[in-house]
């Protein structure tokens, strides 16, 4: 190995964090971790309304290979379970 070749290659990448939850949704299959670009999932929907999950998804900003800080995540929701009631119920 060269002296001093890895700490370059470190520093001339960039890495992003992504994070989701619930992590134990059997429902949610995420793309492959050999998969280009950004992360993708899909979602069946159970058809018991009271198996329905709340997912939520956070992406950081882009660091450096070499931060060596906090990755800040804000989660957003990317779907909601709604219940809708018509009628008499």
């Amino acid at each position: 190995m060269i002296s001093g070749f890895l700490p370059y290659i470190i520093y001339i990448y960039n890495i992003r964090f992504f994070a989701y939850a619930p992590y134990d949704c059997a429902n949610l299959r995420l793309s492959d971790r050999s998969a280009t670009g950004y992360p993708t999932f899909d979602y069946t929907v159970p058809s018991n309304i009271a198996e329905h999950k709340d997912i939520i998804v956070a992406a950081s900003k882009t660091y450096k290979g070499n931060h060596s800080g906090t990755a800040e995540l804000e989660f957003t929701h990317a779907l909601t379970a709604v219940r809708l009631v018509a009628g008499n119920d």
